[in-house]
């Protein structure tokens, strides 16, 4: 049983195929686990046997995902996704690559890099076919970005699994340390930082990232998103009550 997408990644072992096979999980990742499993498991299946291999290979004119849904998200909008994806591929040869072309040394955090990725990743998407309706909206839903104030909670998931080093994470973007990484704030994250304390804020957004990533740095100032997996699985678990004995001094 599946009890995290990180999971379904971690069944590649070639970095160029994890950050594939994780940018697309970590894409899916919103609703119930047992379905963001499912969805993502389904999604991967047609990328085997290296996701990498697939995206480049992709025609242009490839549409058929068909079958394939998660919630909102489309076949057509899955298509847009892996299609610019193959555009990023082309362009920069990972993935990695085009982060890294937004990231400075003296960056504090990955907001700005993160940024710069989703814009590019934005001017290279088929214009013509997601800048309206339904497919379009799905498509978009994909790259949020911290220019709109948005969380960029599933972004943020993916840039933590490819920078941490310790479980589960996978630690194959190594240029960035984990100190600069920001929190994923899922609906149980965020429950669990308001009864806490670490944040006054009603809705998950890009400054409830910021303020809870701030308290857990007072605990671990290099790596302060690890706590982010137990936290999140306690909520779902329904134990939000251990959070404070998760992390003690945040307080």
């Amino acid at each position: 049983m599946c009890s995290d997408p990180i999971g379904v990644v971690r069944s590649y072992t070639d970095p160029l195929d994890q950050e594939i096979a994780g940018f697309i999980a970590a894409s899916l990742s919103y609703g119930r686990v047992t379905s963001i499993c499912q969805s993502v498991r389904k999604a991967l299946d047609r990328f085997i046997p290296n996701p990498r291999d697939f995206v480049l290979n992709m025609p242009e004119s490839a549409s058929d995902f068909s079958g394939f849904s998660h919630r909102f998200h489309t076949p057509e909008a899955m298509c847009l996704l892996v299609l610019t994806l193959r555009r990023a591929l082309h362009k920069y040869g990972s993935l990695k690559a085009l982060f890294l072309k937004g990231w400075k040394e003296t960056h504090i955090s990955t907001e700005f890099a993160l940024a710069a990725f989703v814009d590019e990743l934005r001017a290279l998407a088929p214009l013509a076919d997601c800048c309206a309706g339904s497919e379009g909206y799905a498509f978009r839903h994909f790259l949020a970005s911290p220019r709109d104030g948005s969380a960029c909670k599933r972004l943020h998931l993916f840039l933590r699994w490819m920078v941490r080093t310790g479980p589960p994470d996978l630690g194959v973007w190594t240029e960035i340390p984990t100190s600069a990484l920001m929190t994923p704030v899922d609906v149980h994250v965020a429950a669990i930082a308001r009864s806490q304390g670490w944040t006054r804020r009603k809705n998950p957004d890009a400054r409830m990232s910021w303020e809870i990533t701030e308290v857990w740095k007072t605990v671990d100032p290099e790596d302060p998103i690890r706590f982010d997996f137990v936290l999140s699985h306690l909520g779902m678990e329904g134990m939000p009550e251990l959070a404070g004995a998760v992390i003690p001094a945040c307080k």
